[in-house]
């Protein structure tokens, strides 16, 4: 039987709707949660000897050998939360020795991680898919990243507005002396003449990135595996049409499930070979003209709740084909893939 191991939480929806079709295929799931099981662990014994406990779907858990895993996938959320107790401190430990300890295991046995995290965080550096995209084919907004507020305001001179956003960091980790909770940094857009009268030093601050603001006939959220897409398309209600970001107002939003565009696959296929990542979660924008427009790409971005508005299953069944297709190239290699390096 074919092994998948999962790195996550066993209660992630995501994990669970494209395990439990691989499953209905005779691939065997087994999902090491670092959070949140004490019971799954793994070691390493001096002998050379090692053992891998982990939950399956159905919460029984199974004991196996790293040799006997064909590919892994690093699924794993969290964010930074802050310290406040010795708990918290035993627990932020914890969780980081034992994902430390994954990497080890699966570089070890040389384990195929689809989206392997050398190329998870080279692939989500948004300098690099700007130009990955525009290699790709995707048309892109006009884009400036800059701390010089002469730069940026001559780069925009002849728009009346500008879209600003987070180089990297969309979340700031909250005060822990006052139990303020942590910032979430969105989109926005602002008029030149505003950028204008704000002070050098704030522009020098950090890095930030700047586009031509397009406006929306609609935007797509497009899930792509190796060659297996599912293309949504998100509607903002009348009264938010032409505001940026549609996340900020998500629950208002209209989604329906769209054919996507042979040249928009193609693209995300060649995006994708071009990061060396199997699969990614690309939003997209689509100008009033039919133009569609490379905002960013997830590597492991979230899409549950779209097959929850629109009642549909093909975003995890295109997941589960790409993995397949995986499953078939280890079978027909007679050596396994080159190793993973581990991140510090």
């Amino acid at each position: 039987m074919s092994n998948l191991l999962v790195l996550g939480a066993t209660v992630d929806p995501h994990i669970r709707a494209v395990c439990g079709v691989l499953a209905k295929r005779g691939i065997n799931c087994l999902i090491y949660d670092p959070i949140f099981s004490g019971a799954d662990h793994y070691e390493i014994h001096s002998s050379g000897n090692q053992e891998l406990i982990a939950s399956k779907l159905n919460g029984d858990r199974q004991s196996i050998q790293l040799d006997e895993v064909t590919l892994a996938w690093w699924r794993l959320k969290y964010f930074d939360a802050p310290l406040k107790t010795e708990q918290d401190q035993i627990d932020w430990f914890s969780i980081r020795e034992r994902v430390k300890l994954f990497e080890a295991l699966v570089n070890r046995n040389q384990v195929r991680i689809f989206n392997p995290t050398t190329q998870f965080y080279v692939g989500t550096n948004k300098a690099t898919q700007l130009e990955r995209a525009a290699q790709a084919g995707f048309l892109i907004p006009k884009t400036l990243i800059s701390s010089s507020k002469l730069n940026i305001l001559n780069a925009f001179a002849s728009h009346d507005r500008v879209v600003v956003k987070p180089f990297n960091k969309s979340f700031i980790p909250a005060i822990t002396d006052n139990n303020r909770a942590s910032r979430r940094m969105m989109a926005n857009e602002v008029g030149v003449s505003e950028l204008s009268a704000i002070p050098d030093e704030e522009f020098e601050a950090a890095p930030v990135i700047f586009q031509e603001t397009i406006r929306a006939k609609c935007e797509h959220r497009l899930i792509a595996f190796g060659d297996h897409t599912a293309c949504y398309k998100i509607l903002a209600p009348p009264e938010r049409q032409g505001q940026v970001d549609w996340r900020k107002y998500e629950d208002e939003c209209h989604y329906e499930l769209v054919v996507t565009p042979d040249h928009i696959q193609k693209s995300a296929s060649k995006y994708l070979r071009l990061v060396d990542l199997n699969y990614g979660v690309f939003d997209l924008i689509e100008k009033q003209n039919g133009d569609v427009y490379f905002l960013e790409c997830n590597a492991d971005g979230q899409w549950m709740w779209l097959e929850s508005e629109t009642d549909t299953t093909v975003i995890r069944e295109a997941l589960a084909a790409g993995i397949m297709d995986l499953f078939l190239e280890s079978r027909d290699k007679s050596q396994k893939v080159r190793p993973i390096e581990a991140i510090c």
